[in-house]
């Protein structure tokens, strides 16, 4: 095979203001291209290698998204339904409006949040830490609830009215809470029971991937907030290999390839 056009696409990163990349392709199982460029560190000059380390944030994400779409799949809702259906909170929300002078005005939103604004990323909702998400985090310290912190968010402004516009933020924490809401259990517990075992399972990965490099478990990070906090971290120097663990069960082995969704 040849993988000359990803080498040069690899390659070309650095011209966009990307420090540095490591990928790794496998087929069927097996890795069959591996390279990396650029710097792991900037400062020193220090190379990216196979055994880099890197952060990778907002993994749950993906598992939230799931869960909802099983809850859709079971016809509990419809993602054109107002999210004030099932979180009444949201009922009555108003936006902010910033003039170019500075002045904020707040107005009634135009739309209500949808469901589906809250999977694509356009409920208005940002990453912009509101005045109730502050106060609820200086008096808990960050030990909340999922359900608490989600009604903050529905006490301050939006950013934009619903569905007009795209921005990363907090709109798949809602959508974890709305899980919640439709299952009657935690998202933790629905992970569990639902969608797969390794949540809050250190044990679990273990035993398929061997042990990593370091284990944590943040105080401040007890519960699943559906945007990216499990209740522990794990960090392995071949992200492929837990890549591996979504492969179809055809290619797989006790250590890697356990399939948990359907083609």
């Amino acid at each position: 095979m040849d993988f000359s056009k990803v080498t040069k696409f690899l390659e070309s990163l650095k011209n966009v203001g990307v420090p540095g990349a490591d990928l790794a392709i496998c087929i069927k199982g097996e890795e069959v291209y591996r390279h990396q460029v650029g710097y792991a560190d900037l400062d020193t000059q220090k190379p990216i290698l196979p055994d880099t380390l890197f952060a990778i944030w907002s993994m749950t994400k993906v598992i939230t998204c799931v869960s909802a779409l099983r809850l859709f799949e079971e016809g509990i809702f419809k993602l054109s339904d107002p999210l004030s259906d099932y979180l009444p909170e949201f009922k009555e929300m108003e936006v902010r409006h910033v003039k170019d002078n500075g002045e904020v005005h707040i107005k009634p939103a135009v739309n209500p949040i949808r469901v589906v604004d809250l999977f694509t990323m356009s409920s208005g909702l940002t990453y912009n830490e509101t005045d109730s998400a502050k106060k609820l985090n200086e008096k808990t310290g960050g030990n909340h609830t999922l359900k608490e912190f989600v009604s903050t968010l529905a006490k301050d402004p939006l950013y934009f009215n619903p569905g007009t516009q795209w921005h990363y933020g907090f709109s798949h924490d809602v959508l974890g809470h709305l899980v919640e809401v439709l299952s009657g259990k935690s998202l933790g517990e629905y992970f569990v029971s639902d969608i797969t075992p390794f949540y809050n399972n250190p044990e679990w990965v273990i035993d398929r991937f061997g042990k990593p490099l370091i284990i944590q478990m943040p105080e401040a990070m007890r519960y699943p907030t559906g945007g990216g906090h499990f209740n522990y971290m794990m960090i392995y120097p071949d992200g492929s290999r837990l890549a591996l663990t979504f492969q179809p069960k055809k290619h797989s082995n006790r250590k890697q390839g356990l399939r948990f969704l359907p083609s």
